[in-house]
């Protein structure tokens, strides 16, 4: 099997047509460091998360791949996001657990909750819900980084390419299959989503239907930007776990579809 590292810089749905400080630590388990000012509590943070239990992989490298089919979770099986992804910091987290970041304001303690074996993978169970209303027939894409482990998920929807930027993302190939996993900073990929929503409807262009659905994007998220957690701090990023089918070496097309909204 080969393994390769990349970082690639995610809700129940009721009306659709409807950080601050982060403590920043590799996944290394070197010690963990805050720009949060005198105030942070950086003692807090699972910054050991290697020897806790994360998966760890090879340094990173420049990529650059197309895919068929993602899956995260399941339209019909509504515990299948369970089984897709890692445990990205080291933890197995229950709705009840104490020891993690800061939920968003009117996020349910679910959200929080681990897959199997402590499997890392908010944006299957509380994401890709979303999707599968808005379009439940695509999930081709694009996945590139650069050698610093920066880039992004791009999902083809409406005809056009949906980026999420995605963070410290880990991708081990099988022949054509790759299982992947990474963290989406929420406020980038809610701004992203917020451009994109016209193409799915143009209800979603302006008023309060696009922004409860980037409201809901950051309730989903369940750990910190850095990979790590701390309960001093608010969760800034949205953990995803996917299988990539029939990945192919391939660049993005160059350009974008026109904007239906006008923008």
């Amino acid at each position: 099997m080969q393994t390769k590292k990349l970082a690639l810089c995610a809700f129940s749905l009721h009306t659709l047509l409807a950080c601050g400080a982060t403590v920043s630590a590799p996944n290394d388990g070197s010690a963990a460091t805050s720009d949060a000012g005198d105030g942070a509590a950086t003692s807090n943070a699972s910054s050991d998360a290697a020897d806790s239990g994360a998966e760890t992989s090879a340094p990173p490298q420049a990529i650059a791949i197309k895919f068929a089919f993602i899956k995260s979770g399941s339209s019909t099986d509504p515990k299948a996001w369970m089984n897709y992804g890692v445990n990205l910091d080291g933890l197995t987290t229950t709705k009840d657990s104490q020891d993690v970041c800061k939920r968003a304001a009117g996020a349910p303690s679910g959200n929080q909750e681990d897959g199997t074996g402590g499997i890392d993978n908010s944006w299957g169970r509380n994401v890709m819900p979303v999707f599968y209303n808005l379009d439940p027939t695509s999930a081709t894409g694009y996945l590139v980084a650069d050698a610093t482990g920066t880039g992004k998920l791009l999902l083809q929807y409406k005809g056009a390419l949906l980026e999420v930027p995605v963070v410290h993302a880990k991708m081990d190939t099988n022949g054509t299959t790759a299982k992947f996993s990474a963290l989406v900073p929420v406020q980038a990929f809610g701004a992203s989503f917020k451009s994109f929503a016209g193409r799915f409807s143009t209800s979603l262009c302006s008023g309060s239907a696009a922004t409860s659905i980037v409201d809901q994007i950051a309730q989903a998220a369940d750990i910190l930007s850095t990979g790590l957690q701390s309960p001093s701090l608010t969760c800034d990023a949205i953990s995803i776990g996917a299988e990539l089918i029939d990945v192919a070496s391939a660049n993005p097309p160059i350009g974008t579809s026109p904007d239906p909204c006008g923008n």
